[in-house]
């Protein structure tokens, strides 16, 4: 092998910029993958008393959030079997959030009364909080209600 040989000489300096190029992509860095939390998770919440909610979002340069604010009820028929329906918006019955929200807290107020169990069966209260730089991440808060009576 000639030390003077151009062929080979580029050939080597083309494999080491290859090389380096390959090791300095770092393709499986999870340096930037964006995650949401909400705390607390869960909480109960007496009626006409309110709580307040903080995101913690990770990987992200906009910590900031948009809340939602949902429910769902759960019956349970004679044998035991548990349907969950469908999340709906809150509303004045269920307690809310303000409208618009995206700091990175938030502040959810139960209603004045404990919702009509025949209309609010097992009802709990689901505080989303949606990453304003990636949409499909987001951390839920699940609330239930209680009447404060011992």
């Amino acid at each position: 092998m000639k030390s003077g040989s151009p062929y080979l000489r580029l050939l080597l300096s083309l494999s080491t910029i290859l090389v380096l190029a390959i090791a300095g992509c770092g393709g499986s860095s999870n340096s930037n993958v964006v995650s949401v939390t909400v705390s607390p998770a869960s909480a109960s919440v007496i009626v006409s008393q309110s709580i307040t909610l903080t995101s913690i979002v990770g990987g992200a340069t906009d910590l900031n959030v948009t809340w939602t604010c949902t429910y769902t009820t759960t019956t349970v028929d004679s044998t035991g079997k548990s349907t969950t329906a469908t999340a709906l918006p809150c509303t004045s019955d269920t307690g809310n959030i303000p409208a618009n929200s995206t700091n990175t807290t938030v502040t959810y107020t139960a209603p004045n009364k404990v919702p009509d169990p025949t209309k609010f069966p097992l009802l709990q209260v689901i505080i989303t909080a949606t990453s304003v730089q990636d949409t499909k991440k987001n951390g839920t808060a699940k609330l239930t209600l209680d009447s404060g009576i011992w």
